[in-house]
Formats: structure tokens, C-alpha cells, sequence
């Protein structure tokens, strides 16, 4: 299935009329932009040097009143290898609805400060910017707002041919259903790549844990519980999966 008719799909999905998130909110007005800047530091650039450069960032959003939330995802345990290697050191995510992401870039590109932060975050690091939509299917406000450290997984799907966007509508409202009330994670979302994202086949399932024992929990039902069964019927019958990759995750900004 093209990546075309991969986003038809999903957005068929997340749209359809009456179809709710696990707290209540529907998809529309849930959804978020969000800017993936996947980056690795340049040569006498430090770490240390680059979160200043964010605090300088942070508070030139706050005096342009064009904060997002912000945060950070280092590879844990990834789908690397030696041959193989991870191609960037982290991943800083800008989250924000679409009209908040495209004020932010008008004044960091059309202000003169904008431009000064600009230029020095090109000397300090080599990043690719990406877009992704998300869509959150379950969310444990309380956790997430609250939890400033966290564990993230990643698993990317294509649906499998002949699967229509009903059936994929079906098996996700079953799913969400069948597991209300009994979710591990803090966390339940799902992106889709927009912008910039040739690369990438098909959906992300984005899951939020709290911390390693939350994840470990869900892991248990995945491996001994029988979980396993529902993830094997998953890709029999709707989506092709990679399998988790697994980040560190660490919140940099809340937005006000």
C-alpha cells in the first residue's frame, strides 16, 4: 500500500464521525503538529553548550508568545547495529496545534533575534527537520503533565494490502475498547509522518510509560500474559510492524 493510501487510512480513522479517544475528546480536535528535529552536535559543540542555546530559545518564545511544548528522545534500545548504526544523537520534538507551529516560524524566521538563534544553532549542531501529525488515542493527563522523565516506544506499521480503511477503523476501535481501563501506559498515540518524511513507511504507535516498571508491566502481558497473541493477529489481519524501538524521553518546556 502506498504511502498515500497508508495516510488516507489513518486519517479516514482518526476522523470518522462519532469515534472517541479513550478520555472522551474526539480526533479532530485533538490533533497536534509536531516539528522533529533529529540532530547530531558538530565538532566542539557540547551538550552543555547546546541547552543553553535552548534556554535562550525558551525564553525568546515566551517574549514572542509563541511557546510549545518541548521535548527530548535519546536511542535506548533501537533497531541499530554495527552496519547499521543510529543516524542521529537526539531528537528534540516541538509539539503545538498547526497555528501555533506556524507563528513560531514566522517570527524565527522573519524576526531579527529569531535569525541570531537561528544561525547559532546551525554552528552548534547538524539537525533534519521533519513534520509529523499526532493523534492521541489515550492519555493519562494527570501522569503527563505531571512525569517530567520517561520511557518511549515506537512501532512502525504499514497496512497490509486489501486492508480498507473500515477494517482498520474497526480493529482500532475494538482495540481501544477491549483495553479501556487496563492501559500501562500514560501514554497512547499515534503519528503520521507529513513533511519531509519520504523515508518513512506507513504509521508510528507511540507509547508513553511513566518510567521502566510501567513499561515492564506491559512487556509482561506482551510476553506472558498473552499479548503477544493480540499483536500477532494485529499483523495478520490489519498492519505490518516493525517491532519497538525503545528512547529516553525528557521534557524541556511546557507551555504555558
Amino acid at each position: 500500500m502506498s504511502l498515500k493510501k497508508v495516510f488516507a487510512t489513518l486519517l479516514l480513522f482518526f476522523t470518522a464521525p462519532g469515534l472517541v479517544f479513550a478520555d472522551g475528546h474526539g480526533a479532530q480536535e485533538n490533533v497536534l503538529s509536531v516539528q522533529l528535529n533529529l540532530c547530531n552536535l558538530k565538532d566542539g559543540s557540547s551538550m552543555k553548550d547546546y541547552d543553553e542555546l535552548l534556554d535562550d530559545y525558551f525564553q525568546w518564545a515566551k517574549d514572542n508568545d509563541v511557546e510549545v511544548d518541548f521535548v527530548r528522545q535519546t536511542p535506548l534500545f533501537t533497531h541499530a547495529t554495527p552496519n547499521s548504526p543510529d543516524q542521529w544523537q537526539f531528537a528534540d520534538f516541538l509539539i503545538s496545534d498547526h497555528k501555533r507551529s506556524g507563528e513560531t516560524w514566522d517570527k524565527w524566521l522573519g524576526t531579527k533575534t529569531g535569525q541570531k538563534l537561528n544561525k547559532r544553532w546551525g554552528e552548534m549542531a547538524s539537525c533534519n527537520i521533519k513534520f509529523m501529525a499526532l493523534y492521541p488515542m489515550y492519555m493519562d493527563q494527570t501522569t503527563i503533565q505531571s512525569d517530567d522523565s520517561r520511557v518511549v516506544s515506537w512501532d512502525w506499521c504499514t497496512p497490509l494490502d486489501g486492508v480498507t480503511p473500515d477494517q482498520v477503523i474497526k480493529k482500532h476501535a475494538d482495540l481501544a475498547k477491549q483495553f479501556e481501563g487496563k492501559f500501562n501506559q500514560s501514554a497512547w498515540l499515534v503519528g503520521i509522518p507529513t513533511v519531509g518524511m519520504a523515508q518513512a513507511s506507513g504509521y508510528a504507535h507511540i507509547n508513553v510509560y511513566k518510567d521502566f516498571a510501567a513499561y515492564q508491566a506491559d512487556r509482561q502481558f506482551l510476553d506472558a500474559e498473552g499479548g503477544w497473541r493480540v499483536y500477532m493477529d494485529y499483523q495478520a489481519t490489519t498492519a505490518s510492524c516493525t517491532g519497538e524501538a525503545l528512547y529516553l524521553e525528557e521534557v524541556l518546556n511546557r507551555a504555558n
